[in-house]
């Protein structure tokens, strides 16, 4: 027994050395045992892979600004359909930027078949739009929606600081209404309002300026304006309770709308004085 005891003692001597058992909580540990630096080896791993994803955003960066230098008409489409998506004025006079994450997606459609990166990518684009749901897209994907996030705010901050009138010779109705609103404001006019499309009872915009409400009627219009737009505004000024109707075009008046317009107090600014980019 004697002989057991002691071969049992130094059995545990040589299997605490090779593989000690850890302490429990709270026990004291001796100074002559050791144990693996579990820390340290799990900081590596931490530190391994955020090298990685910098690595990954270095690749990814350089892809896209390779895709960009071949594209860049896209991009440029994509940029000014956006900046007329968030432009449009509310009711309440507020731009519209719940629709850049969506109208995002819809161009990460575009460029993903530019990108050649495969159907299985562009289905995860498509149940990201669906579900609204952006942690569905690939990495590369969630980079590059950031990235164009960047670059649209960057060019919706430059656009609505230009002044130059001569380019609502080729805007659609509602650019021509988005590009007044800024002008406008400009202006020093407050609390600009879009009006609802379908109903906007003679006006498009609404805005304040010296305790003063006016309604606009807004005509992108290359030829000369009517009478029509005269007795819309009219109307608008009675329904939405203004102080002032303007009617507003990129083109000009014909005689019998500026006899109505002076003779109901509509102010009439053309094509010419817009071109000015003041509305004295």
């Amino acid at each position: 027994m004697a002989d057991e005891s002691w071969l049992r003692k130094a059995a545990r001597g040589i299997l605490d050395k090779v593989s000690p058992t850890p302490p429990l909580y709270g026990e004291m540990v001796p100074p002559s045992k050791s144990f693996p630096d579990a820390p340290r080896v799990i900081f590596h791993n931490v530190q391994s892979s955020k090298e990685w994803d910098e690595a990954a955003e270095r690749r990814w960066k350089e892809e896209y600004e390779e895709w960009r230098s071949r594209n860049m008409a896209l991009l440029q489409k994509f940029l000014e359909i956006a900046d007329r998506k968030v432009s449009r004025l509310d009711e309440y006079g507020d731009e519209n930027w719940d629709a850049l994450p969506h109208e995002i997606n819809l161009f990460l459609l575009k460029m993903v078949k530019t990108m050649n990166d495969g159907p299985v990518v562009e289905a995860r684009i498509r149940d990201a739009l669906k579900k609204r749901d952006d942690s569905i897209l690939l990495g590369k994907y969630r980079w590059i929606k950031s990235r164009l996030e960047t670059e649209f705010r960057t060019f919706h901050q430059n656009r609505a600081a230009q002044t130059n009138a001569t380019e609502f010779v080729s805007l659609s109705g509602t650019d021509f209404e988005v590009y007044l609103a800024r002008l406008l404001k400009q202006n020093g006019f407050e609390d600009i309002q879009g009006t609802v499309a379908t109903g906007d009872q003679g006006a498009d915009l609404i805005a304040k300026k010296n305790d003063k409400k006016i309604v606009i009627q807004a005509k992108r219009y290359q030829g000369s304006v009517g009478n029509k737009a005269v007795q819309e505004v009219v109307a608008a000024v009675n329904f939405y309770r203004a102080d002032e109707g303007w009617v507003i075009t990129s083109g000009t008046f014909t005689p019998s709308a500026k006899s109505l317009a002076q003779a109901n107090n509509v102010k009439l600014i053309d094509g010419y004085a817009l071109r000015k980019g003041h509305f004295d």
